[in-house]
């Protein structure tokens, strides 16, 4: 397979189906899709099984960065792509995000423009500026990228101790490894806004912080 997709999942019955139905609704066919489940206690595994031509592994709860690492191993793809599972695609978004990193090989990671949207029921949060919900924009987070499986065997995997911001971590080091990474100018992620977001949980800015102190002490210890 060209493109692995990677899908974590805990108890995502609520959304599940509509983001697989968009991994599965992209124009790029040689896709490989691997969801880990995460010990999910709801009807999560039940939708994953009626997608035939989807690898489900199951796990007991370990967190999301174990989870994705876990796809990570059974990964066969040349590129590699995450997909939360409260969030959507857009039909052609790997298509277009391959083509680039064919046509720019010094590239290891291309992301997109993403699109924040309400789940129908959430009020807009006060962490989420309206101008977010308006107007799309630039945002590396793992949904919004393609990454060349190169890039992650030089970076190595994602940081189990950190349960929130993992792929922040991951970011930090793949930039300290010199990696480059680019746009592709299109709107090609749907984040979903709902309670169940995490984005400004106080775990998660204490996580942030300790990853850039780690990432200063690398820095600091390269340059002595």
């Amino acid at each position: 397979m060209s493109v692995s997709v990677i899908i974590p999942v805990y108890n995502g019955e609520a959304f599940l189906e509509q983001a697989l139905d968009s991994v599965f609704a992209q124009r790029c066919p040689d896709l490989e899709v691997i969801v880990v489940d995460d010990g999910s206690v709801d009807g999560s595994c039940d939708i994953v099984k009626r997608y035939q031509q989807i690898t489900l592994v199951s796990q007991a709860n370990r967190g999301v960065a174990a989870a994705r690492n876990v796809g990570l191993q059974h990964a066969t793809g040349l590129f590699l792509s995450f997909l939360d599972q409260d969030d959507l695609w857009q039909p052609q978004k790997i298509e277009q995000q391959l083509h680039y990193l064919r046509d720019h090989p010094q590239v290891g990671i291309v992301s997109c423009h993403t699109e924040f949207f309400l789940d129908g029921v959430t009020h807009k949060p006060d962490w989420l500026r309206q101008e977010r919900l308006a107007q799309a924009g630039k945002n590396f987070s793992l949904g919004s990228c393609l990454i060349r499986r190169a890039t992650f065997e030089s970076v190595g995997y994602f940081d189990e101790r950190y349960r929130m911001a993992s792929d922040h971590d991951w970011f930090v080091r793949a930039i300290e490894n010199g990696w480059a990474r680019n746009h592709v100018d299109a709107v090609l992620l749907r984040r979903r806004v709902h309670e169940g977001n995490h984005s400004q949980d106080p775990q998660s800015v204490r996580e942030m912080l300790a990853i850039h102190r780690a990432s200063i002490k690398r820095k600091q210890a390269v340059t002595i």
